[in-house]
């Protein structure tokens, strides 16, 4: 699984079929996969199990059933006796613990070109395996679900192809409604491909360039520069060229540091850049804005560290009528 959150130990789940014996559920826990996903068992365990009827706690064991009609479809196999639960019902069912920040960058990752390392060392590049509109699509058809509202407000300010954390952080600071705290510009584009072509090619000998965000409509290209790369003469030297060819080709650039992003009066400043070069006029429509800015900016910057830092991948097993295990995504609950 590709969300990188550690399950606290009464978070850990896994299914049985309804009828099931304290010898089968112990048996779990010697199965190879539940060290390799790092779930950390504990008393109680908490099972989901395939039907009503078969919902009995007994002592060390609490039963949860997953007979939801919202989740119907939405169980993959992956191989011959283990499935996983979809990326959209992974991120409905954490919709009902985690924060709205927490929930966007889950989703950043989940639509993004990154995944965060088990050990929580860091991100390694990746493929999407979901995308803003299938969460949304998903959530909007389980109107009664727990969550369902807050999933649909942090997908407002998520994105697709996000390639790190450090730009997840930075959309949600731009793009969140200011009702939240955050600057309501419009979404951009991620990772957009540009051909170098026309009086571009006079400044550069590279064939493309990949604009971190880019909003089409203004030609705006917002670059993020949060590594030393940037600060050495091969980065300087790299950065001038890609911006000359740039702005040969008519793009506007601005370039947004790490720096920036810690701050919020600089922020403040990039903010208004951008705002200006899309031809936006900043309204405050909440009076206690300011005061939601900065807390916005305090839960992001946890909510960040609790995807990036809560380690393993979040995932859990459970089991069908049939008695085969599967995986699925396990929540995080909050205490």
């Amino acid at each position: 699984m590709r969300c990188g959150l550690r399950p606290k130990p009464r978070a850990a789940r896994v299914a049985l079929p309804a009828k099931t014996n304290r010898s089968e559920i112990a048996s779990l826990l010697d199965e190879p996969w539940t060290s390799e996903v790092f779930l950390p068992f504990q008393q109680p365990i908490h099972i989901a199990i395939s039907a009503r009827n078969g919902k009995r706690n007994r002592p060390g064991v609490v039963c949860h059933d997953i007979c939801d009609a919202c989740f119907a479809g939405k169980v993959m196999r992956i191989d011959e006796k283990t499935f996983v639960l979809s990326p959209e019902a992974l991120f409905l069912q954490l919709a009902r613990s985690l924060s709205v920040e927490a929930l966007a960058f889950v989703a950043c990752e989940l639509c993004g070109l990154y995944s965060m390392k088990p050990d929580g060392s860091g991100f390694v590049s990746a493929k999407p395996v979901s995308s803003v509109a299938s969460l949304l699509s998903f959530a909007s058809s389980a109107v009664s679900y727990p969550g369902n509202a807050k999933a649909k407000k942090a997908l407002g300010f998520s994105v697709d192809k996000s390639a790190s954390p450090a730009e997840s952080e930075l959309v949600a600071l731009l793009c969140a409604k200011q009702t939240l705290g955050g600057y309501g510009l419009p979404l951009p584009m991620m990772n957009y491909r540009v051909d170098v072509v026309g009086e571009g090619r006079k400044c550069t000998p590279r064939k493309f360039f990949v604009l971190d965000l880019f909003w089409q409509s203004a030609r705006l290209d917002v670059e993020y520069d949060s590594d030393a790369f940037h600060t050495s003469a091969a980065g300087i030297s790299s950065d001038a060229e890609r911006r000359n060819a740039l702005q040969a080709m008519g793009f506007s650039v601005i370039t947004v540091t790490n720096g920036q992003v810690s701050s919020a009066d600089l922020l403040d400043d990039a903010a208004c850049a951008i705002a200006r070069a899309l031809g936006i006029r900043f309204r405050h429509s909440c009076k206690t804005w300011n005061k939601r800015r900065f807390a916005f900016r305090r839960n992001l910057r946890a909510a960040r560290k609790l995807v990036q830092h809560g380690a393993p991948a979040c995932s859990a097993a459970i089991s069908g009528p049939s008695g085969a295990k599967c995986q699925k995504g396990a929540s995080l609950h909050e205490k």
